[in-house]
């Protein structure tokens, strides 16, 4: 595409293909589309104008209990910003839950959780090495913020255990998710077992990244019972997620 001043954008055999290690996101080619086939995903708001979307929902979540949910992606990685849309919506009464993989600084987790009521805690494996080749960033930190928030605040937290394929999938992986919960300071609120699904699939391609995942299949509800016996004994509500 002559308009793209990186030439990562081209048409070749009537396809568009973005050559992403040359895409600098300066979003000209989103700007000269006109049948709309590149798009933005994604906008920049401010605190205000967040909240100004969020407020118009206050009657609803005083009558269903439910509030605000800060996700992503990753939350943390604009912790400040998070921050403050927690304080916000607290300031108006909004129940706030933050939805982390906890792979943050102390520091940037411990500011939003000032202004949280819910953490949902994603733990996807207590082997740090595994964790390393397949997430490319070790546990340690993960498993350590888990500790403090459980040790040091007050705030309800909800585990939940994405299930993979050739990943996580065993009695002997989900077991040890189960002795380490076991021994955290206060139980948490509930574990959640989440099935593995492809409704991510289409997303890695749309940003130049490859998928590997596109043979596996969920594993069958016997052993997704299976898995979850693995967390008996642990005096928690657990369930299956989505």
């Amino acid at each position: 595409m002559a308009e793209c001043p990186q030439s990562a954008s081209q048409i070749i055999d009537d396809r568009r293909v973005i050559d992403f290690t040359r895409c600098n996101q300066c979003m000209r080619c989103v700007q000269v589309c006109t049948t709309r086939a590149i798009e933005r995903a994604g906008e920049w708001k401010s605190v205000v104008e967040v909240m100004d979307t969020v407020v118009r929902d206050l009657d609803y979540y005083r009558s269903s209990g439910g509030g605000m949910t800060l996700s992503g992606g990753e939350p943390l990685h604009q912790w400040r910003f998070a921050r403050e849309l927690a304080k916000a919506a607290h300031q108006k009464g909004i129940h706030v839950a933050l939805d982390t993989s906890g792979y943050a600084d102390w520091e940037a987790l411990s500011g939003v959780l000032e202004h949280v009521d819910l953490v949902l805690y994603d733990i996807k494996h207590m082997d740090a090495g595994i964790h390393q080749k397949y997430t490319g960033v070790p546990n340690l930190r993960i498993i350590k913020n888990l500790q403090a928030i459980l040790g040091e605040t007050q705030v309800a937290v909800w585990v939940r255990i994405p299930v993979i394929p050739g990943f996580n999938h065993t009695q002997q992986a989900i077991g040890a998710i189960g002795a380490y919960l076991r021994g955290l300071p206060r139980p948490v609120d509930k574990v959640s077992i989440l099935p593995f699904h492809q409704f991510g699939a289409g997303k890695y391609p749309a940003l130049g990244r490859p998928y590997y995942w596109s043979e596996y299949q969920s594993d069958s509800e016997d052993r997704i019972v299976q898995l979850m016996r693995c967390l008996d004994g642990l005096g928690l509500r657990i369930e299956v997620g989505r």
